[in-house]
């Protein structure tokens, strides 16, 4: 029987004010995390080192802005993603996909390419990001047009799984089967709210990480770039990000650890913030060295900058 679309019509939701958790975007001033003014952002940034761990070639890019801002980068993934093993189901057979990130959307059209699927995308199926920096991949794909495409808005105060959620909760009755398209492990918050909505729920894993070991060189190089740095600040993606990065201090913990304790953090999403308070309980005594961005490189770049000046 044809699949009824009733989400064809789909428009954005104004439900942005509602967000109980903001990020930097939306926080109000604080004593200990004060606005900058726009001067003092765009100031040559001298003695700042950043400190990239996202996965695989993304880094490279933010490195070469934040260089020609005057900011010194280093590039230090913790994590490698590799492609997963099964075969990807088939688009057609579901009314939603959600992707929880680009990586998520590269692997998975990756593997439909490599098993000789047609760039042609079902008419009737959505496909879900929680943000628009990772809608930004399935445009690039070439495989999914844009009318298709469901993403919270650039302005919402989080992308994540929960705004997605109060995005698409209105237009359940519309949506049956569900393909959820994710590494090995993952939050399962999202799938368990479709399920207990009724709706039958897949999981794709499209790729898997792998913990990159930093060697005794480059623990070393980056020992010396910290000790001679005004301010270090350091961008990490994950939770599993964030013990990757722990596993590298304490295996060079010789070289690195004191100096880490004066680093600061940029991260993406307020449970990765608290991940991160977990794992260096200095942290949970100043929150001011946590700041929120999304997740563009723009917005990277600009809370990078920030941060340092505090």
């Amino acid at each position: 029987m044809p699949r009824r679309n009733t989400l064809a019509n789909w428009q954005p939701l104004n439900f942005w004010e509602k967000a109980l958790v903001t990020s930097c975007r939306a926080s109000r001033p604080s004593a200990r995390n004060l606005p900058i003014e726009s001067s003092e952002a765009d100031a040559p940034a001298v003695g700042v080192l950043a400190i990239l761990t996202r996965p695989g070639n993304g880094n490279e890019p933010l490195a070469r802005q934040l260089r020609r801002a005057g900011v010194e980068a280093a590039v230090l993934p913790v994590l490698a993603l590799l492609p997963g093993a099964s075969r990807p189901p088939e688009p057609a057979d579901y009314d939603l996909i959600v992707f929880v990130s680009g990586a998520a959307a590269r692997f998975y059209f990756g593997q439909l390419r490599a098993a000789g699927w047609q760039p042609s995308w079902p008419a009737e199926t959505l496909a879900c990001t929680v943000g628009p920096a990772s809608a930004r991949a399935l445009v690039d794909a070439g495989f999914v047009p844009p009318r298709c495409i469901v993403h919270p808005a650039p302005e919402s105060p989080t992308h994540d799984s929960e705004a997605l959620w109060t995005l698409l909760e209105p237009r359940l009755s519309a949506i049956r089967r569900v393909l959820i398209v994710r590494g090995e492990t993952g939050r399962e918050w999202l799938a368990e709210r479709f399920e207990a909505a009724g709706m039958a729920v897949s999981r794709h894993a499209a790729y898997r990480r792998e913990a990159v070991c930093w060697t005794v060189a480059q623990a070393g190089d980056l020992a010396a770039r910290l000790a001679v740095a005004a301010r270090a600040v350091c961008l990490v993606t994950s939770t599993e990000g964030v013990e990757a990065l722990r596993a590298n201090i304490e295996r060079h913990a010789a070289s690195l650890r004191q100096l880490w304790e004066s680093v600061r953090f940029v991260t993406i999403h307020p449970r990765i913030a608290g991940h991160l308070q977990s794992c260096f309980p200095a942290l949970a005594k100043s929150p001011a060295f946590i700041r929120l961005c999304a997740l563009d490189d723009d917005s990277v770049f600009q809370a990078i900058r920030l941060q340092s000046l505090l």
